[in-house]
């Protein structure tokens, strides 16, 4: 493999040890500017082939600049040409082969915390795992945007704010003609799974998606395996929890950003877990600044 205007970067153990220990805020993991492989060289992704030991749910999207790649996705085979990007979680498929071009050209990123496996499962079921992007577009120039804030040490709750804004920019690209082919509480469950910190109920997105709030329990529980209420609780406690530690902002203000409706709801999901209360459980574990 040759590399051609490059930079690698694996974060090593700083982050990986907050990682591993609360998969909670979305990091940049690794990179790639632009990555020249020579035609017809086999290269893989998946169970196999990884050179990740890790157990978090990481995931890619990695850019065709010039050329084109085969892939196998459940079984069949797909493309991504020029001007397309394929996104696959890391520890899964596909395994790919490159061809049709003496010096194919790729960039990539792969990024982690906590949910992000979800979204990338959601983006290749509705959609496919081959999308096109333009490279100089929004969706992409929020991807750079990423990498370029951890280029410059950027505070690690900037960055997981920047690659959330590129996710929604990717699920909105996708969904431009794909969500009227879906039902009406497919979307209701895109919802709860795209925006879980927005401080909606249950009841609340079922009405906005014209379904009863007893079919979108039934539907989410099927697909996801938990109840929604469940579900979403956990991901706000946890987002809540890691803005506890990892920032210095009022106790109100990141109960609001989690979406958990109030200081109190809070504070008895901390007094319940962790036996004492969120003032008390910054003071001893916080990040801020370290």
């Amino acid at each position: 493999m040759s590399i051609e205007n490059t930079q690698l970067c694996d974060n090593g153990s700083a982050i990986r040890d907050i990682a591993d220990e609360r998969q909670t805020l979305w990091r940049i993991e690794s990179w790639q500017h632009r990555e020249v492989i020579p035609e017809g060289r086999v290269y893989g992704h998946g169970p196999t082939s990884h050179f990740h030991r890790r157990t978090d749910k990481s995931v890619v999207l990695q850019y065709t600049v010039k050329g084109l790649v085969r892939f196998l996705y459940n079984g069949e085979e797909h493309v991504a040409p020029e001007g397309h990007a394929y996104i696959f979680p890391s520890m899964m498929e596909p395994r790919w082969k490159l061809v049709d071009d003496p010096e194919y050209q790729s960039f990539w990123v792969r990024l982690f915390g906590a949910g992000l496996f979800e979204h990338w499962q959601l983006l290749r079921d509705v959609h496919g795992p081959a999308i096109a992007l333009d490279f100089n577009g929004t969706v992409m120039q929020a991807c750079k945007k990423i990498i370029s804030l951890h280029e410059q040490g950027a505070d690690l709750g900037e960055e997981a704010i920047a690659i959330h804004a590129f996710v929604m920019l990717l699920y909105q690209h996708c969904e431009q003609g794909q969500l009227e082919k879906l039902q009406p509480v497919q979307r209701a469950v895109q919802h709860i799974l795209r925006y879980p910190f927005h401080n909606n109920s249950l009841k609340e997105i079922a009405k906005e998606h014209g379904v009863s709030r007893e079919h979108l329990a039934r539907v989410f529980l099927q697909e996801i395996g938990e109840a929604p209420a469940t579900w979403l609780r956990e991901q706000r406690y946890k987002r809540a929890m890691a803005l506890l530690i990892d920032t210095n902002i009022p106790i109100k203000d990141l109960v609001h950003q989690s979406g958990l409706g109030s200081v109190d709801t809070f504070g008895r999901l901390v007094q319940d877990r962790e036996s004492c209360t969120p003032t008390i459980y910054r003071q001893q574990n916080s990040r801020a600044g370290r």
